[in-house]
C-alpha cells in the first residue's frame, strides 16, 4: 500500500484550499467557497511539469485525501442540469 506521507513530501508546496483549487481561469472566478478543507492543486503540479500548454494534458483539479480514501476533484461552471453523470465503478 501506498504512503500518502512521502507525496505530500514531495508535493507540499501545493498543498491548498478546496476554493483555491476551484479557480476558473477562463472566467476568474472561484467556483467552490470552501477554505477550509485541505487539498493538493494538481494543476498546478502539472503546468510545473509541463510549462507548454500546447504540450500539457489534462488534468484534474485537485487530489484529496480523507482518512485511507484519494479523490481526485474536477470543479465544473456548469449548469448542474447539463452536466451528465457516468457512474464510476470500483474495480
Amino acid at each position: 500500500m501506498a504512503d500518502i506521507n512521502i507525496f505530500y513530501k514531495k508535493y507540499n508546496s501545493y498543498l491548498s484550499t478546496f476554493k483555491k483549487c476551484s479557480f476558473d481561469d477562463d472566467n476568474k472566478c472561484y467556483l467552490c467557497s470552501d477554505t477550509s478543507q485541505k487539498a493538493i492543486n494538481f494543476d498546478n503540479i502539472i503546468k510545473d511539469i509541463y510549462p507548454d500548454s500546447n504540450k500539457r494534458p489534462k488534468s484534474f483539479d485537485a487530489i484529496y485525501v480523507y482518512q485511507n480514501l484519494v479523490f481526485c476533484i474536477e470543479f465544473k461552471n456548469q449548469i448542474p442540469s447539463q452536466i451528465k453523470i457516468v457512474k464510476l465503478e470500483k474495480r
